[in-house]
């Protein structure tokens, strides 16, 4: 599968890193309105989790400056949006639009409407839809959740999750 990567913020260089890992998965565009990340120098990247920004090589990749470029390109199958929370419907929505399924970080949009909007794209286009809410995926989280289906912990009786980090600038 050939993605694009649509933001190389500090969830987009995330992104990035795990991208790396997963075989059968090729990069194949990127997009930034930072010409600097956009070079592939995400050295000046922070966040709360996964380490600083790298540099990276993008001169095999397409690279574009918005993500309406992007989500035209004809040669990749799926987006992964990192792309600040405003700007997740209408690039979700435009991408399933374009035939490509999406990943796109949390949260979803900014309102249930967006939301609403994001899944009818999804279900006309026949693409995939999914929201990045990783830590179902996390080894901690899976052990869990495979020693309560097999009863190892006997019933659940309450359960309290928190994830604490910083709060949006918006």
């Amino acid at each position: 599968m050939k993605l694009g990567l649509l933001g190389l913020g500090f969830m987009g260089s995330t992104h990035l890193k795990a991208i790396r890992t997963i075989p059968g998965l090729e990069l194949a565009a990127v997009a930034s309105d930072d010409p600097a990340a956009l070079s592939g120098d995400l050295s000046r990247v922070v966040g709360n989790i996964g380490g600083p920004g790298e540099k990276y090589d993008f001169s095999s990749l397409n690279r574009y400056s918005n993500f309406a470029d992007t989500v035209r390109d004809p040669g990749i199958d799926a987006v992964d949006l990192c792309l600040p929370t405003h700007l997740h419907a209408p690039a979700a929505i435009a991408a399933l639009e374009a035939g490509k399924h999406v990943l796109v970080e949390k949260p979803m949009a900014l309102n249930a409407e967006e939301c609403s909007a994001m899944i009818a794209a999804a279900r006309a286009s026949g693409r995939i839809l999914m929201t990045a809410q990783v830590l179902r995926f996390w080894p901690t989280y899976v052990v869990l959740r495979e020693r309560l289906r097999a009863g190892d912990l006997g019933p659940v009786r309450s359960a309290l999750f928190r994830r604490r980090c910083a709060a949006p600038a918006w």
